[in-house]
This record gives C-alpha cells, structure tokens and sequence, in this order.
C-alpha cells in the first residue's frame, strides 16, 4: 500500500495535481488561520470596545482628547511630522508659534475621533445619526435624482471615521452604498469590521479586486465611498496636492470615467464633545472630474478644519530608494508652487570640496524643478534656483538643518553632506540625510561607505548623487578645479 501510494503520482498525473491542490488548500489554511498574537490583539480590541460602551460618548470624547494631548508631549517624531504637513499646507499662512498650536489641536481632537469612531462603532444607524448635522442632503439628492450612475465620494481621512464609513447609508437610507478598504492586518478584527459595515448595508469592495462590482453599483445608481488622501506610493498618480507635487490615488478619476458618476466631497468636523458636521460638496461641473481637481476638492475639505485632518503620516514622502525618482508612469508634473527643497552642505577642506563640486553642479543643472540651498563657498555654484545660506554661529549640521526647515516657509525635504564622515547621533527633523558613513553614522537616512569611498575623489560625490535619484555617467578624467 505505501509503494501504491508512492507510484501513484507518476501513474496518474491528474492524482498528481489533486494531490498538490490539497496540499496547498491545507497550507493556505494554516496560513489563514489566525495566530495567539492575533487572538490577543482581537481580545484587547473587544475589551476596549467593551469598556468604551460603558460610558456615553460625551466621556469618550473627553477620554480621547485628554490621550491626543499626552501624545503631542511624547510622539516627539510623530508630532515633528504633523508640524511638517502643516507646514507644506498652511506655512504661508502660519509661524512656528501657529503651527505647534495646530498641532496640538490636531492631537487632541485626532484622539477625539479615534475614541469617538470605536464608540460609534457599537451604535445603529439611528443612534449615530443624533450626533451627525447634515450640510448639502438636497444637493446629494438632486444629483442622484438627475445622474443615472450614482454619485462617488472622494473622502479624506478626517473626523469621525465611523461616520465616513457609514455616509451613503446615514444619508440616503435605501440606496445601494458601497466603499473600498484594505483588509486589516488581523484577520479576527478584519472579520468584525466587515461583519458590522455588511450589517448596516455597505459593500465593501477590495481595492485590488472590486473595481469591477464598484462599477456596477454605480451604474446601478449607489453611492461609492473611498479615502483618497492619502500618499498612493509607486502606483499613484502625480498630481500636485497642496501646491506640492506628490503621488495622488488615481481610483476616483478612473471610475469617473468610466461611470460617468458625479464626485462630491464630504467634510466631517467636530463641532462639539461627541458631535459632528459633515458639509457635501459637489465637484464643480465645470471641471473636469481628473485626480488635480479631486485633489483640489479635497483640498478644501481638509482645510474647512484642519484640525480634523489625519496629517500623523508622512503625507509628502518621497522614495525611500533614490528619493529624487519622483518620476512617475502617470501624471503631469507641470510647476510647482512649492517645490521640494535640498540643502547643500560643502566640506571646510579645500580638496573634498573641490572633488564634490562637479556632482554638484550636475543636480543642481539637472533638477531645476528643485530648490536648492548651499552652505559652503564655491563660486562656481550658480543658479536662479540655488541660495546661499551661512552659518554664522557655527552650531552643527543636524542643528543647523532643523533651524534652516523652520525658519523657512517651506520645510527641507533633502540634506546632502558633501564632506568628509560626520560624526553625530542626533535626530535631524529632515526626512533625508545624505553623506559619507562614519563612527556613527545612524542619522544617515543615505550613505557610502567612507572604508570603500575616497572624499577626494569626484567619483565618490557622483555616486552619492546617484544614490538619492540622479544617476550620471562620471567622466573619465574629471578636471581638478583650483
């Protein structure tokens, strides 16, 4: 029986194949079946909920604004982030004094609508909707009224995420809702979340593998919700947001598109403890519904309340491998009004300088959609994009970097140390860091080896430039200069 068993692949190729489906059926199992950390996680999150559900929403809400204060004083990272976002958003707009007070408020009214969105979690439809105004129903209504292929909504992530959630069916009870979401993580609380939004009769789609349904619940006239805010990575789009170039989700344009579905924009702010306003917005019917006027729409929405903006990721990130290929598929990069900025820090010895220039030359002529600092002499660096910078009390890179991002109205996004190895265990608030490895070179987001990488050699610097996005061929005998 064992040699039958043995032979019998190779007797009957199609057993053979039942065989592996089986065997790979069974793995797929017990990769899907959910581990001790999960069932731990799953155990904390339901008592969470269970405690939660013990108070009403007003101590909730007070519970997590006091918790979002506590995190501005201890997520230093996190809130360096957060003033970072503000920056590019509103720093013409604000000091340094206005943007650590908009962080604060973001903190703590995050913390407001996190507590407050698992709360809600565990009320019907009827009990949410007494903590919901509604702004913009009858222009929602008139244009499901009048367009046949239902109506998307280009959300961002802002106020109580229960509420967006539930949107379509909190406001058009009876029309066929649905939303596009990423599985979460742990496949216990995944179940849960999924179960509940089925209950309350919204569809959830797969962001993969539901564009197909998606279109059809448009053309069936339902409403179609998805967050589109946030950075898309390699996939994305480029369009500007904010005025800065970054990669955008290009879903609701495309199902625009192919739906011929109106875009409204929802804004969900907190008006009071465990109370929200959500203002609809159409999209204008002037322009055409393409990601730049999304983006613009969403715009708006996040700044009728900033506060009551997501802004704990890093919104503009670039590339982690060679930061400066922000070069897309898709998009058009046009002109930025606030385009990302790079410091240029020049070595103190003559020759590492002179080795450095040509590479640095070459970005500078290479990346004019760039701005560009220099601190350092070197006459031969000269471009309408380029400013000089001193440091005149001679304090350190990192503390000269962080006060450089800002006193700037824009923060810096790059900085790339042409010298020699820097010792120095400091945290810069620049996202990036570039330059030669030393003792201790941690602070280093990007470098080369200084064992393998002479400072005196011009190669060195052209594969340093290479390293953060722009490739060059190195001449063969590059010209010493004086």
């Amino acid at each position: 029986m064992i040699l039958f068993r043995a032979f019998l692949p190779f007797m009957f190729p199609l057993a053979r194949k039942g065989e592996m489906r089986n065997a790979a059926r069974v793995a797929q199992k017990r990769k899907s079946r959910p581990a001790w950390k999960n069932w731990m996680e799953y155990a904390f999150f339901r008592g969470f909920e269970f405690v939660f559900g013990l108070f009403p929403p007003v101590c909730i809400d007070w519970a997590g604004r006091k918790i979002g204060s506590w995190a501005w004083h201890l997520a230093k990272k996190r809130r360096e982030t957060v003033i970072r976002n503000c920056k590019i958003a509103w720093g013409e707009e604000l000091d340094q004094v206005g943007l650590e007070n908009l962080s604060r408020s973001i903190f703590s009214t995050c913390g407001a609508n996190l507590f407050g969105g698992m709360r809600s979690s565990l009320m019907t439809d009827e009990q949410i909707r007494r903590h919901v105004t509604m702004e913009g129903v009858d222009c929602l209504k008139k244009s499901l009224t009048e367009n046949p292929n239902g109506v998307i909504f280009a959300l961002a992530h802002m106020g109580n995420w229960e509420i967006l959630a539930r949107l379509g069916v909190l406001i058009i009870p009876g029309v066929p809702c649905g939303a596009f979401y990423r599985p979460l993580n742990n496949p216990l609380i995944n179940r849960l979340v999924a179960k509940r939004r089925n209950s309350s009769g919204t569809q959830l789609f797969s962001s993969k593998k539901g564009f197909i349904k998606a279109c059809a619940l448009l053309r069936g006239g339902g409403v179609l919700g998805m967050l589109c805010d946030q950075h898309a990575g390699g996939s994305g789009e480029l369009s500007t947001f904010f005025g800065r170039i970054t990669p955008c989700s290009p879903l609701p344009a495309l199902l625009q598109r192919r739906t011929g579905a109106a875009v409204f924009h929802a804004a969900v702010i907190r008006t009071s403890p465990a109370h929200w306003k959500v203002i609809l917005t159409p999209q204008p019917l002037s322009e055409d519904a393409g990601t730049p006027s999304i983006m613009k729409g969403l715009e708006h929405t996040l700044s009728l309340s900033p506060a009551d903006g997501f802004w704990l990721h890093d919104r503009w990130k670039l590339p982690t491998t060679k930061p400066l290929s922000l070069i897309n598929r898709r998009g058009d990069l046009g002109i930025a009004a606030k385009p990302y900025q790079i410091l240029l820090v020049l070595s103190r010895e003559e020759k590492i300088c002179n080795a450095s220039i040509p590479a640095l030359q070459y970005l500078i002529e290479q990346r004019t959609d760039l701005r560009f600092f220099l601190l350092g002499k070197a006459d031969e660096l000269i471009a309408a994009h380029l400013t000089r910078v001193e440091n005149p009390d001679n304090t350190g890179v990192v503390p000269f970097c962080d006060d450089l991002s800002r006193s700037n109205p824009l923060p810096l996004d790059i900085a790339l140390i042409a010298d020699a190895p820097v010792v120095s265990s400091q945290w810069s608030t620049v996202p990036i860091v570039a330059g030669l490895g030393g003792a201790d070179s941690s602070w280093l987001t990007h470098r080369l080896s200084a064992g393998d990488h002479d400072p005196q050699d011009p190669a060195t610097w052209f594969a340093l430039v290479a390293k953060i996005g722009c490739p060059a061929a190195v001449p063969e005998e590059t010209p010493s200069l004086p």
